[in-house]
């Protein structure tokens, strides 16, 4: 599938679709829907890190992409939070799914960087469980659940691989 669309949220990539092209590959993950950007990011173009959250998936539910460079190096897709179906999904309120996105943008710069950044973790962790051992069918990805009294429970999994178990 070509993409040619248009989208609301700028990239800095050249070829971000072709990046997650060989994700989908690369991790043998069906898509059935364009990618496209999120409009959440991390690092510039002095930066030795830079990273931006994308969205695919099937129609009855969504991956979440890290497109990422460090060291000017060639950009790589990686999986990292996907859902098992949109009422999943939809049950995150806007608020708390963003702290959780920029949360986890700087969690991934601090780890592939090695830079100690001020992450606001009290914001995120307390209410961030990883549910057992449950791994997904992609690789490095195991349930968790976020909620806390004005968030229901919500469930997806998470990439380890890129973040370690956040607890």
């Amino acid at each position: 599938m070509k993409y040619n669309t248009f989208i609301n949220h700028s990239t800095r990539f050249l070829n971000p679709t072709g990046v997650i092209e060989e994700g989908l590959s690369n991790y043998s993950i069906a898509s059935e829907n364009w990618p496209y950007p999120v409009g959440k990011s991390i690092g510039d173009v002095y930066d030795n890190y830079y990273a931006e959250i994308w969205l695919n998936g099937m129609d009855w539910q969504h991956t979440y992409w890290f497109i990422e460079t460090y060291n000017c190096e060639s950009p790589i897709a990686v999986p990292f939070l996907s859902f098992e179906k949109h009422s999943d999904e939809e049950l995150f309120n806007e608020y708390d799914f963003d702290i959780l996105l920029k949360f986890l943008l700087m969690k991934r710069k601090q780890l592939v960087t090695g830079q100690d950044y001020k992450i606001y973790a009290e914001e995120i962790i307390p209410y961030l469980s990883r549910v057992g051992n449950i791994p997904s069918k992609y690789d490095k990805m195991y349930l968790y659940h976020y909620s806390h009294h004005s968030q229901p429970r919500v469930k997806f999994y998470l990439n380890e691989e890129l973040f370690g178990e956040l607890k």
